[in-house]
């Protein structure tokens, strides 16, 4: 593990220990480490639900010794660590003589679908902005014109859908792949069986 791996990954492991967000975080993010659709392939009372911190830290800081799984680590663990902070009002409401608490960071979730954090209580039909559908490469599109797959790499990967969004078109809508969602719904997470669409 390189040394600057190492400190991120004692970084987050620092982060955790500190605001207690190592178990929501962890199961939101183990569906996008290792690439498969957790919301149909693992259930809440698997074994990562309920496993101890301490286990799961381990388990999050071997993953992170690849830089890329790193980077996303640290995207989710910065989103979550926003989103928790977000809820914390600064000065008292008008009419509260109190200041409002900020809700229990064991709360936050990551959406399977739209990968943002949100509270369970926020959850509305309305609450997820989704695309229901795949990134097909754009043949049709000057972008990759000048890419050749023998010099440049192939171009129909996962990696490259992340670094160029631009160069593919969803199917469920014919948009390039920076635009918002098309569908609305539900958040879902791994294990959640909600309607994914909005009635």
């Amino acid at each position: 593990m390189s040394t600057s791996t190492r400190e991120n990954a004692i970084e987050i492991s620092g982060a955790f220990s500190t605001i207690g967000l190592l178990t929501t975080f962890f199961t939101g993010l183990i569906p996008f480490l290792i690439g498969i659709n957790c919301a149909c392939s693992q259930d809440m009372d698997g074994p990562l639900a309920k496993a101890p911190d301490n286990v799961l830290r381990a388990v999050l800081m071997a993953l992170c010794a690849d830089p890329d799984t790193n980077l996303k680590a640290t995207a989710y663990l910065e989103k979550i660590t926003s989103k928790a902070n977000s809820d914390v009002s600064e000065s008292p409401d008008a009419s509260e003589s109190k200041p409002r608490k900020r809700k229990a960071t064991e709360d936050v979730r990551i959406c399977t679908q739209c990968q943002e954090p949100f509270y369970d209580d926020e959850n509305n039909a309305q609450a997820c902005q989704f695309h229901d559908g795949n990134l097909e490469v754009d043949d049709e599109g000057d972008f990759w014109a000048d890419h050749d797959e023998n010099c440049h790499g192939v171009i129909d990967t996962e990696g490259m859908r992340e670094d160029y969004p631009e160069g593919f078109i969803w199917d469920c809508c014919g948009e390039d792949g920076t635009t918002d969602g098309c569908a609305r719904g539900y958040h879902t997470t791994a294990g959640t069986h909600k309607g994914r669409y909005a009635d």
